[in-house]
């Protein structure tokens, strides 16, 4: 079970804890996905370098074709393009329920609700074959009867 206090209120530090260190860590403690610590040299946005959108390719993500902010699952790695990047310079990952971890340049790590304005500047969305298995596998089968006190059971006849 994932514990978000772990992931937020981080200091930045270029390289180990910035946004995409921060995303390595959720990967690795939810899903058990190690992922490369590539070299980020700065200012690789500005000369239109995509390499964070690479990396995410050689580690076995696949980018959505389309994506709207109601197709997006859990594990989902959102790549945006901020400040004036000329590439995907920013990358979150989404939560569920409209929220994203990320980690923005001279911040402490946070969570954010995935509004409009964070929308418009997604350049793409990605996802990994085994972040989608491992969520597939955690949603169960409930039964609501199994839930019902037991004289409502009885009187239904149900588990006789």
């Amino acid at each position: 079970m994932l514990q978000i206090n772990n992931f937020i209120n981080m200091p930045y530090t270029d390289g180990d804890q910035d946004c995409y260190g921060l995303v390595r860590r959720y990967y690795l403690s939810e899903y058990g996905i190690l992922l490369r610590n590539y070299a980020r040299p700065i200012g690789f946005d500005h000369e239109g370098l995509d390499l964070i959108f690479d990396n995410f390719q050689k580690e076995g993500f696949e980018s959505l074709k389309t994506f709207s902010q109601n197709s997006l699952e859990k594990g989902d790695g959102i790549l945006l393009q901020i400040a004036g990047g000329k590439a995907v310079n920013h990358v979150g990952v989404y939560l569920g329920n409209g929220y994203f971890l990320h980690h923005l340049y001279g911040k402490l790590s946070e969570v954010s609700y995935f509004d409009p304005r964070w929308f418009a500047r997604t350049s793409f969305v990605v996802r990994h074959p085994d972040v989608r298995e491992a969520n597939c596998k955690a949603i169960q089968q409930v039964n609501l009867l199994d839930h019902l006190p037991p004289h409502l059971k009885e009187r239904m006849g149900y588990g006789n």
